[in-house]
Parts: structure tokens; C-alpha cells; sequence
């Protein structure tokens, strides 16, 4: 169609294109309200004495691995005095996997890293790892969840889905990490006050966090191996799982 004479329709194409990618970059007013934050500050919602900050206890925590063999937990909190708090992994056959000992604060953390890195176990150096070292690693760095809730402090014997429903109901799954459906149904769970405290006790909460990716890829690849080598076994010949081609077919042999 051609222009009237004396118009031009360039301007009016212009801004009508401006509007369209405008619309496009801006969100429907009518999502704003169900849309979750994308970033969450428990310190926004509750008293900063409920929050457990990671990052924050990472610094005042130490990693211990590499032990001899024989190894025992006992040795290990001997060696950490002054930990506040000291965690144990064991593998399946009850040897000293690594330890997590917390401290106070950080300053005493490095102090005891300098002590324990001139200590050796049964003649034998171990290793001593800052757990702060991971956050500052871009590959490695974990990733808040959104819309998971982790809890510290319940006692032992709540620590059931049944019993813990009472104070969060409206969680979909978990027990001591708690999920949702979205941000904003978590926000409203930890600023219920009730559930501030279970029983005698306080509790602390976190948003979760994922796991480190190097530890998950390791698990992977070692059940991608236990899978691997139980199928090899299954389909030797003679071993439990395979059949003789005679038996396979049904066919006897006489």
C-alpha cells in the first residue's frame, strides 16, 4: 500500500519496534507476584542468630585426610584440641575416611591447620585442608537452593518425617532438608515463629547447597565402575547369571 502523500511511516515502524522488545525484556505484571526471588537472604526474613551461614563456618573449619592405616577418631580429637565440634567418615570396612573439626573462629582454625601440618599419625603426614578453599574456586564453588531448607540442631529423636510435619507442613519432602515448591513457600515456613524452636531446643536454618562437583563426578564414575564390573561378572560363563545356550533355548541335552 503506499504511503499518503506528505506521511511517512518510519517513525511510527520505530517506535512500534522499541515497544515490542521493551515487552519482551520486561516480565508480565501478573507473574511478578508468584515469581521466586533469585537470590534469598535468610538475614532478610529471620534474626541473624537462626541463619547458619556456610561460607561463614567453613572458615572456622578444617579438613583432615590421608590417614595411615588403623588410624582411630580418637586420635584424630587429640590432635584437634580446641575444636568445637569434630566429624567423622568412615568407610565400610571401618577405617578412618577424613575429619571435619570446627573451631570458634577462624583465627583459631589457621592456628591449628599450622600445628596439625607438622603432626604425623603412626610416623605418617596427613593432610590438613582449609574448607573455605572451595568457595573461592569458581569450579567448585557450591550453589545456594532456593527452594531447599536445611535444619541444624533438631534433636535425634524428631528426626522423622512424621514428627517434624507438625512444625512444617507444607514442605514436599525431607526431614532434616526440607523442600518446596518454590522460594517464596520457603520464606514463609522459616518466619513462622513456631518452628523457631522444637521443643527445648533452637533450631538454625540455611538454604541448602549443592554438592561439591568433584565429589559428585567421583561417585559417579565409581558406581559406573561397580556397575561395569558386575555386569562383566553376570555374563561370565558358568557364573549365576548366565545361561548355557542349551538351557536359554530350552533344550535338553542328553
Amino acid at each position: 500500500m503506499a504511503e499518503p502523500q506528505g506521511v511517512s511511516w518510519a517513525p511510527l515502524v520505530r517506535k512500534r519496534a522499541v515497544e515490542d522488545l521493551t515487552a519482551r525484556k520486561r516480565p508480565a505484571k501478573d507473574n511478578l507476584s508468584s515469581a521466586a526471588p533469585e537470590r534469598i537472604r535468610l538475614k532478610d526474613h529471620i534474626t541473624e542468630s537462626l541463619v547458619y551461614d556456610y561460607k561463614t563456618m567453613a572458615k572456622h573449619s578444617l579438613k583432615l585426610t590421608d590417614f595411615p592405616f588403623n588410624v582411630t577418631a580418637e586420635e584424630v580429637q587429640e590432635l584437634c584440641k580446641g575444636a568445637v565440634q569434630i566429624q567423622h567418615k568412615v568407610s565400610h570396612d571401618c577405617s578412618l575416611l577424613r575429619s571435619t573439626a570446627r573451631y570458634e573462629s577462624e583465627q583459631r582454625a589457621v592456628e591449628s591447620a599450622e600445628s596439625l601440618r607438622k603432626a604425623t599419625r603412626k610416623g605418617t603426614p596427613f593432610r590438613v585442608y582449609y574448607c573455605s578453599a572451595r568457595w573461592s574456586q569458581l569450579t567448585r564453588s557450591p550453589q545456594l537452593l532456593h527452594d531447599k531448607l536445611n535444619l541444624h540442631g533438631v534433636p535425634e529423636e524428631l528426626r522423622s518425617k512424621e514428627k517434624l510435619s507438625t512444625f512444617f507442613p507444607k514442605r514436599q519432602d525431607g526431614r532434616i532438608a526440607m523442600k518446596y515448591t518454590s522460594a517464596n513457600e520457603l520464606i514463609k515456613a522459616v518466619k513462622d515463629t513456631r518452628c523457631w524452636a522444637i521443643g527445648v531446643q533452637d533450631i538454625r536454618f540455611t538454604l541448602a547447597i549443592t554438592k561439591d562437583p568433584a565429589w559428585a563426578r567421583f561417585k559417579k564414575s565409581r558406581k559406573e565402575g561397580r556397575e561395569l564390573k558386575k555386569g562383566k561378572s553376570l555374563n561370565r560363563p558358568g557364573s549365576s547369571g548366565s545361561q548355557s545356550p542349551g538351557k536359554a533355548h530350552g533344550k535338553k541335552h542328553h
